[in-house]
């Protein structure tokens, strides 16, 4: 039986050859039946733009089969940095086809100081700031692709707490974006929370931001209202030992008074879970806190 896995790499190579002589051959009859009926003048940039166009099409071909073939030998988070450097040197291709189409000397632009003095220049500003940022992003690997990140960045707005807070609001005014890496490009970081929406940063943001990369076991919090009239005393190993039966716990929680109010003090539970959601464990907890705590609550006489 033939070997499937070399018959498709040898129909994508040539496809991609397909692909690129009919985008040859159809740049040349435009330039030989089309172009002439335009003002000498702009006849080269419609040139240009027609290869511009058929080189990125082309890049997007090679990249979209180089990944579907090399997942197929490695996993994601090596595949995508080899995936972002083939797209940037295409992107150079592409720029370089596009000189050369406008009768620039391509040879003294890429050899000469001017045209690195202006990649380094145009690097300070936005137009090139993502991409050097995803180049170090990929290089320095402060979290690849497929981690569950928390990305804390100045850029975006935050939203304040009501005054004054509620006892079940967060105290802490945290601004972060909680999910997991699914792509890291040329100009975005995209990540897709844990609502199952897609963030995407640009790379610029994500380089200057505080990036946490959860462990494996998280501590998580929970706070519940009790009145005066339950001691304290009397619930806390109850509620100790409950959560600490809760699937995933690790060692024994920590039960606490938190604050109080005239009839009602807040109790606060601090537990250790293998989970990579902190929302279900939390909910878990308050679950187990209602049906504990609910039923010792006598009706006011």
């Amino acid at each position: 039986m033939v070997n499937s896995r070399p018959a498709r790499m040898a129909a994508m190579i040539a496809g991609i050859l397909l692909a690129l002589g009919a985008a040859i051959i159809l740049v040349d009859m435009i330039n030989t039946y089309y172009i002439h009926f335009v003002p000498a003048g702009f006849s080269k940039f419609i040139y240009a733009a027609i290869v511009a166009f058929f080189v990125y099409i082309i890049i997007k071909i090679v990249t979209r089969y180089l990944e579907k073939f090399l997942l197929r030998f490695m996993d994601i988070s090596r595949v995508h940095p080899i995936k972002f450097v083939v797209s940037i040197l295409g992107y150079f291709v592409l720029a370089l086809a596009v000189f050369s189409t406008l009768g620039l000397n391509v040879s003294s632009i890429v050899l000469g100081s001017t045209f690195i003095s202006l990649i380094l220049g145009l690097a300070a500003q936005s137009v090139l700031a993502n991409m050097f940022a995803g180049f170090l992003l990929i290089s320095a690997k402060p979290f690849k692709v497929g981690d569950r990140v928390a990305v804390l960045a100045w850029q975006y707005g935050i939203a304040l707490p009501s005054y004054p807070p509620k006892f079940f609001s967060k105290d802490e005014i945290r601004p972060s974006y909680n999910g997991t890496v699914v792509t890291i490009t040329i100009n975005y970081t995209t990540i897709e929370e844990n609502s199952g929406n897609l963030v995407r940063i640009p790379n610029s943001v994500m380089l200057g931001a505080s990036i946490t990369i959860p462990g494996k076991i998280l501590w998580v919090k929970t706070r519940y209202e009790v009145p005066k009239t339950i001691p304290f005393s009397s619930i806390q190993e109850g509620i100790t030992t409950g959560i600490s039966k809760i699937k995933g716990s690790v060692g024994m929680p920590s039960v606490s008074i938190d604050e109080t109010t005239m009839t009602t003090y807040i109790i606060a539970v601090l537990g250790k879970f293998r989970t990579d959601n902190t929302d279900v464990l939390r909910g878990q907890m308050l679950e187990f806190m209602m049906n504990y705590i609910e039923p010792m609550k006598s009706p006011q006489k």
